[in-house]
């Protein structure tokens, strides 16, 4: 899980979870297993910020696999949607979003 802290030197001054820098150096130490964000929308480092839909496709863009939105209400039918067009303008690359699906299934 990726929290919202910020990290001086880790790129921008964006909180980890919505930090490019956070996954890529996380995927660095050759970590290939599931990433999931800290609640975006109870956080006020994000939620000050980004409105829900927003947080998930800046979160995603970043590197996350999944984005946890529990405590502040989020609209999850404008949060699929703003992801969805993501993906259909290449904000987020379909190959990518692909891969995270698949880290998020588990096959028994």
């Amino acid at each position: 899980m990726i929290g919202h802290m910020q990290v001086p030197g880790l790129g921008d001054k964006k909180p980890a979870s919505i930090n490019p820098a956070a996954y890529k150096l996380l995927r660095s130490y050759k970590f290939n297993g599931l990433i999931v964000t800290d609640d975006l929308t109870g956080m006020k480092a994000v939620s000050d910020q980004l409105s829900g839909p927003d947080a998930v496709v800046a979160a995603v863009s970043a590197g996350a696999d999944q984005a946890l939105a529990a405590a502040g209400g989020i609209d999850v039918p404008a949060a699929v949607e703003a992801l969805s067009q993501a993906i259909s303008s290449g904000k987020i690359p379909r190959d990518r979003a692909i891969a995270s699906a698949d880290r998020g299934c588990v096959l028994s």
